[in-house]
């Protein structure tokens, strides 16, 4: 009877453990079955990817090549130049050379090409015109057709609305809107707050005349300068004339001390090669630098000046915000 006993647990452990062999496997299957769908669709995924990376790249790559072209095609003497830098290394060259004197870049092109010619700087092409009839013809006869300056990419997102960023009627309209801000009246309004500004300057070189020693004039007109704009423009009070620490002289001076050119800034080089990265450029060099953190915080502070004057409008108070809130419309 035991060994009865036996087989038949036995017998039941069998038949258990088939019955669980009958239920994992199709689990197992189904598992192997997830997988193999989740690695096609990320192949899928990465194919889809590099397909849009290339015709990107092949876009871009086509895009330099026809623009190249077009300085041939309107039959422009000019240097020889590479589709993706242009006339770069060239006029690095010639500058390191002269001395950095770009304007002898362009002497020397003359001698070779002529009065007028053309090069370019990454993907873009500059025409140089020195005949008297052709700038008459640009500038007078044909104005309406050249109206527009070369945008500029390697600025804040700000000041791509400024009026010199405008193109074609949007920069007609601007103009037309804040023009008669700008009449003689309306200027000559703001006198009192320049006045202020020049009795401080008057009374610093009175103390230097007193002293009868040397001192840099040129550094205290700078001053003048950005006390006036830190009042009629900013609507900051300042003391740029008196306070050498003064926090409106001190992001100002290193801006333009700082100000970025191809030579000493990186991201603007590649901006000019590749405008297509230019907003990302401009935001690199905007959060690594101190000229480019110092030119947010200027921005910043004269966006903070429009809104709180729109929000507290002050009649009695002349200065360039005042004039120009009423020719805007937007807000």
């Amino acid at each position: 009877t035991d060994q009865a006993v036996y087989k038949q647990h036995t017998r039941q452990s069998r038949e258990q453990e088939d019955h669980g062999a009958d239920i994992t496997t199709p689990l197992v299957t189904m598992t192997t079955t997830r997988m193999l769908v989740a690695t096609s669709n990320t192949g899928y995924t990465f194919e889809i990817l590099f397909a849009i990376l290339a015709a990107a790249l092949l876009a871009f790559v086509y895009k330099r090549f026809f623009v190249h072209q077009k300085r041939d095609a309107a039959r422009l003497p000019g240097p020889p130049s590479t589709p993706f830098i242009g006339n770069l290394l060239d006029i690095a060259k010639m500058m390191a050379k002269n001395g950095g004197l770009l304007y002898r870049v362009h002497e020397e092109w003359k001698r070779l090409y002529g009065k007028t010619y053309g090069f370019f700087v990454g993907p873009r092409l500059f025409v140089i015109f020195e005949k008297l009839e052709d700038v008459q013809e640009i500038l007078v006869k044909q104005f309406s057709n050249f109206t527009d300056r070369q945008p500029m990419d390697f600025i804040h997102a700000s000041l791509k609305k400024a009026l010199v960023n405008q193109r074609g009627n949007r920069w007609r309209h601007q103009r037309s809107r804040i023009s008669p801000a700008f009449t003689t009246r309306k200027l000559r309004s703001m006198t009192a707050s320049v006045s202020s500004k020049t009795e401080i300057l008057a009374e610093s070189l009175e103390s230097y005349s007193d002293c009868d020693e040397e001192f840099d004039i040129f550094r205290a007109y700078q001053c003048l300068t950005l006390d006036v704009i830190a009042q009629v423009a900013f609507d900051l009070p300042s003391s740029c004339q008196s306070d050498p620490n003064d926090v409106f002289l001190a992001h100002a001076s290193r801006f333009f001390a700082e100000m970025p050119n191809p030579e000493n800034c990186p991201p603007m080089a590649i901006s000019l090669l590749f405008p297509e990265l230019a907003p990302f450029c401009e935001y690199f060099h905007r959060k690594t630098s101190a000229g480019g953190r110092s030119e947010a915080w200027l921005i910043h502070r004269l966006r903070a000046a429009i809104l709180r004057r729109i929000d507290n409008p002050e009649p009695e108070r002349i200065d360039l915000i005042s004039l120009l809130l009423p020719q805007d419309t937007t807000h």
